[in-house]
């Protein structure tokens, strides 16, 4: 996947997300333009938006439907409701990646019926000073070409 010509989405815009975007606007993977980050907290959104000039909104159905690349970075608790809501909108062309901790790729999968393209990663607290250390994981569907994508991505905050 060329990231400097694909639509990335990020669900949930905590501090994980922030650092992440943060490191891929600093290694020039990507610019802001081609990011839409979605949010259930306004004061993240407004945050982000004035941080790092991308757009934001509450509709994760839009914000998923719009990716090439859907990164999902909410808390464990809430993916199963997440997954329902963007179900419909995900095809096998979109790459989805995950930094939920303890949520399984095949649970990703199954609720996302079974076709979608799946990388799991658990970077680490390290990522705020651009020095985390992450573990990736290839889930159902997920190509070589999707690994050294998510690799691409969690080297720019540090080692994968």
């Amino acid at each position: 996947m060329d990231l400097k010509t694909s639509k990335i989405g990020i669900i949930g815009g905590g501090m994980m997300a922030e650092n992440i975007l943060r490191g891929m606007v600093r290694a020039q993977l990507i610019s802001p333009d081609q990011v839409t980050v979605s949010d259930i907290h306004p004061d993240r959104l407004t945050y982000m938006r004035d941080s790092f000039k991308v757009p934001t909104s509450r509709d994760n159905v839009n914000t998923a439907s719009k990716a090439d690349l859907l990164i999902l970075a909410v808390k464990p608790q809430t993916m199963k409701l997440l997954l329902g809501e963007i179900k419909s909108v995900l095809s096998e062309k979109q790459l989805v990646i995950s930094i939920a901790a303890g949520v399984k790729t095949k649970t990703l999968s199954d609720a996302l019926g079974g076709t979608a393209r799946i990388v799991r990663t658990m970077p680490n607290v390290g990522a705020r000073v651009l020095a985390s250390a992450t573990a990736i994981c290839a889930g159902p569907g997920a190509t070589q070409d999707d690994m050294t994508t998510a690799k691409q991505i969690f080297e720019a905050i540090g080692s994968a």
